[in-house]
């Protein structure tokens, strides 16, 4: 709706053919149909169904184009047109030209820009030219059989993260090895594992390897370590008799109230780790003795928060020493140091 001056003191009757020449920088074309007898000094509006276009058309963004990055000094990465918000995958490089199970990624941005190239599969040990199975049954080893340092028990922490999250090869061996994997580690020197756990960040993704392994679980199953125990029910809530679910694992028990439960199918997890290994979850009192098992639950999938419970949740400890003292029950609240966990002990003397 520009404003046009006429340069003219007599009558005009434009037609749709006519013109008027606006002041203004682009050219519009004025179509009426009726007639506009503008003077000298009135202002005419011009009205147009017309599109007023400067310069070229922008053209869809289709996807990223191809990309070459370095991945080593020796070793450059094309990723190939990839469409947008999609993540093109490249096999690990291997210096032997075996092949690899694993991959590195990068996401194509809904803009058409390239993200950052993700390695961490590739960094791991073993991934050339073997097997899950033996990657896995390498590990195990290893934190079976060998005295490590606490670079390596972080380092293996951080692989078992990232093996637990390749869901592709999950079954029933994987799950179990990688559990074993960390049960040997909460077997480690108490010194070495006193130093991970006062790192959040490695506690926490010791607890994310758990979590990870049990929503991947299709069924119900228990493991049974020497450092800890865990089971994963997937029932129906229908099931539950009396005032709720009881867990024994370990030298006492958790029992989830009814209530906790919404209709349809439910999974839990229920662990317990003994004593000892209390440092993985790091110092939590200088004059403290843990005198029971450690325990945890987790209901995965709820829909809505838990509150306003029917029943509370009960946990039994059983004492496992006998040192005299103030018992006090005590909880590990990683969410002061950086974590989202919280497990719970008790019996401690002080």
């Amino acid at each position: 709706s520009s404003s046009v001056e006429a340069t003219t003191s007599s009558s005009v009757g434009p037609t749709a053919s006519s013109s008027v020449e606006a002041t203004t920088s682009s050219s519009i074309e004025a179509t009426t149909s009726s007639s506009v007898e503008p003077t000298a000094s009135s202002s005419v509006e011009a009205t147009t169904s017309s599109l007023i276009t400067i310069g070229p058309t922008p053209q869809p963004i289709e996807g990223c184009t191809e990309d070459i990055t370095k991945y080593t000094n020796e070793v450059n990465l094309t990723w190939p047109v990839t469409e947008l918000n999609a993540t093109a995958t490249l096999s690990c490089p291997c210096s032997d030209n075996s092949t690899s199970l694993f991959n590195l990624t990068r996401k194509c941005h809904g803009n058409g820009t390239w993200g950052v190239v993700y390695t961490e599969q590739c960094q791991l040990l073993y991934v050339c030219g073997n097997s899950m199975e033996t990657i896995l049954e390498k590990y195990s080893n290893k934190t079976a059989n060998e005295h490590l340092n606490v670079i390596e028990v972080s380092s293996i922490i951080y692989a078992v993260r990232v093996l637990a999250s390749v869901d592709s090869v999950y079954n029933n061996s994987t799950r179990d090895t990688l559990l074993k994997i960390l049960d040997n580690i909460l077997d480690v020197d108490a010194s070495i594992l006193e130093i991970i756990g006062s790192n959040p960040h490695l506690t926490l993704r010791f607890m994310e390897s758990i979590d990870i392994i049990s929503k991947l679980a299709s069924e119900s199953f228990t493991y049974s370590g020497k450092m800890m125990q865990i089971s994963v029910m997937i029932k129906e809530a229908s099931v539950i008799l009396g005032n709720g679910l009881l867990s024994n694992l370990g030298k006492g028990g958790i029992i989830l109230p009814k209530s906790l439960f919404e209709e349809g199918t439910f999974r839990v997890g229920f662990i317990a780790f003994r004593g000892d290994s209390v440092t993985i979850f790091g110092k939590s009192h200088s004059q403290a003795t843990v005198g029971s098992d450690i325990f945890g639950a987790t209901v995965y999938d709820r829909k809505s928060p838990v509150e306003g419970l029917e029943n509370p949740v009960k946990i039994y400890f059983h004492k496992t020493t006998s040192d005299e003292g103030t018992v006090s029950c005590r909880f590990w609240d990683p969410s002061s140091s950086g974590g989202t966990y919280i497990m719970l002990y008790s019996i401690i003397y002080t």
